[in-house]
């Protein structure tokens, strides 16, 4: 049961993470209209 929750636990956190970070790096994509077109 322990392991379980660890694993939810790191799934949670990565995910949030993940979505965090795409949101964040979309923000800065639109926010300058210049690095829209720069090189992901």
């Amino acid at each position: 049961m322990k392991d379980l929750r660890m694993s939810l636990n790191a799934y949670f956190y990565f995910s949030q993470g993940y979505y965090y970070g795409a949101g964040y790096f979309a923000c800065m994509k639109l926010s300058s209209p210049e690095s829209r077109f720069a090189v992901s």
